[in-house]
């Protein structure tokens, strides 16, 4: 089995949880501090857990 390097596995932690991190300022601070942070950071959240467009990509369907 190969890894990646270091550096495209940080990337990859980094841009992979970005809806969980969304969903967690919501139940931690509230709806309104959700979509805040989501405005600023320009993120579009999939709050549909039957869409998943990377689920294929990775094998898990």
């Amino acid at each position: 089995m190969t890894t990646a390097p270091a550096a495209t596995r940080r990337i990859d932690i980094l841009l992979v949880p970005m809806d969980m991190t969304a969903a967690l300022i919501g139940h931690l601070l509230g709806p309104e501090a959700a979509d805040a942070a989501t405005t600023f950071t320009e993120l579009e959240v999939c709050a549909d857990p039957d869409w998943d467009p990377f689920a294929a990509r990775h094998g898990l369907v």
